[in-house]
């Protein structure tokens, strides 16, 4: 047990020096069912999209994934690189309570979520490609 629980501590120690945390959810059978990738800003640096200093990317389904501004005053974007008329993408954006804002389908390789009616705080935002799925938190300001 103790080797164990240093093992997690050496993990948890791995993790934060690279400034990412990856969460998983599960549901009651044990299959996973979403995970979160958290980046710090000030060491994104190497993934930063060239139009905000704030931007999150990740590789979902073999397409490149940049969201931006992350925290937000309103309106996220999103884009999708390497997006095709066969790429089958959806987007669900949650509060913390798990109730669904938006939801929609992709159409482009860009969608922008509005976020300025909403309360500050952390939402979460579900990205389904072809399949795969990955969650973001947003922090809005």
């Amino acid at each position: 047990m103790k080797h164990i629980l240093i093992g997690i501590l050496l993990l948890l120690a791995a993790m934060s020096v690279h400034a990412q945390t990856v969460t998983y959810a599960y549901d009651a059978a044990g299959n996973r069912t979403a995970r979160v990738v958290t980046l710090a800003q000030n060491l994104a640096t190497p993934q930063v999209a060239a139009k905000s200093p704030t931007a999150l990317s990740d590789v979902v389904a073999e397409k490149k994934i940049i969201i931006y501004p992350n925290p937000t005053k309103g309106i996220v974007k999103v884009e999708i690189t390497g997006y095709t008329d066969d790429t089958k993408a959806s987007f669900r954006l949650m509060n913390m309570s798990g109730q669904t804002i938006n939801a929609r389908t992709a159409d482009s390789s860009s969608q922008s979520f509005d976020l300025s009616n909403q309360a500050a705080g952390i939402y979460l935002l579900q990205i389904t490609i072809n399949g795969e799925s990955v969650v973001w938190k947003i922090i809005k300001e």
